[in-house]
């Protein structure tokens, strides 16, 4: 159990694709540790574990992942339909997607404390944007946004919601940057890939998947990178808690942990403790990518996602 005050808490978890399996380890050691959040957030397939987070069934998020993982990336990732899709500008049809979503209660959701949001991209107005579902006057719309979060762009079909034209929401910087403004003390960050020294582009590629998986995975490097970076300006009054081998391979982390020690020095900060946790695996596994995985690999991520939680919570105690 984590006995430390935390202030008002807010919880993200970002996207990955298949990889999103280590976030509903993470959430379920948030809750066992005791850790109860204010506000939760999704981005891309981080939705879905966050709204089993805001439903309480951790458990149910679990069973869900290794549903998908007994029935094989074709559930969701069927490479037959590129087939019929690809003239459409997108590779894959995303019934298997909305069979997931479906598992979703929203209006359990929105009947709980929690402020269920999730990040989108406007692509009629070309720009992102934070869906809360206490603002919708349809509990049940919130299903059309969390499809359109989780649809990557050229993967997925894009989702019209009323007239508007809507894609994956691809960064968590809308929602870490709400929770910041709302007077959140401590944000719990669920980052489902491992951004270390290993060369994807040594890897002998597989064809066009393969290669789309490493343009995605290289965006997100970026994008994760650029806001760490600006928040290490921004933000000084937040100091973070993460593994020790997450400062060598997230620069931005460095520098914002630099940052906060020398405004400490200074005497220019603020005390009241405002933290950004960062959870992310320790390592990847090198099978499971964001459309594709072997026997096991979802169980792993999950069990990993727990055990990772747990070293990196003790460092509040």
């Amino acid at each position: 159990m984590v006995n430390v005050d935390l202030g008002k808490k807010g919880l993200i978890v970002n996207g990955g694709g298949c990889a999103a399996a280590f976030g509903a380890g993470v959430l379920k050691q948030l809750r066992v540790s005791g850790i109860d959040v204010d506000e939760v957030a999704g981005v891309s397939a981080g939705t879905l574990d966050a709204a089993k987070y805001c439903e309480n069934a951790e458990d149910e998020c679990i069973a869900d992942w290794q549903e998908f993982e007994r029935r094989g990336p074709s559930y969701v990732f069927n490479r037959m339909d590129w087939v019929r899709s690809l003239s459409r500008g997108y590779l894959f049809e995303n019934k298997g997607l909305c069979r997931m979503i479906d598992r979703i209660n929203f209006n359990k959701i929105h009947a709980s404390r929690y402020n269920y949001e999730v990040v989108v991209y406007n692509k009629t107005l070309g720009q992102f944007e934070l869906i809360s579902i206490r603002d919708l006057e349809k509990v049940q719309d919130m299903s059309r946004y969390v499809l359109a979060s989780c649809s990557m762009r050229g993967v997925f079909p894009r989702v019209y919601i009323n007239e508007t034209l809507y894609s994956d929401g691809q960064i968590f910087e809308p929602a870490l940057e709400a929770m910041m403004q709302r007077g959140c003390d401590t944000i719990f960050l669920v980052l489902n890939r491992h951004r270390g020294k290993e060369d994807f582009a040594s890897v002998p590629s597989k064809g066009l998947f393969d290669e789309l998986g490493d343009s995605g995975r290289t965006m997100n490097d970026y994008i994760t990178q650029r806001v760490l970076n600006r928040m290490s300006v921004e933000h000084k009054d937040f100091s973070v808690v993460c593994a020790d081998d997450s400062r060598d391979t997230l620069p931005g982390l460095s520098r914002l942990i630099s940052s906060f020690i020398e405004s400490a020095k200074r005497g220019s900060i603020d005390f009241l403790p405002h933290r950004l946790v960062v959870i992310d695996p320790a390592r990847n596994i090198e099978t499971l990518d964001f459309h594709s995985f072997k026997s096991g690999d979802i169980t792993a991520a999950i069990e990993h996602g727990y055990l990772r939680a747990a070293e990196i919570l003790d460092k509040l105690k």
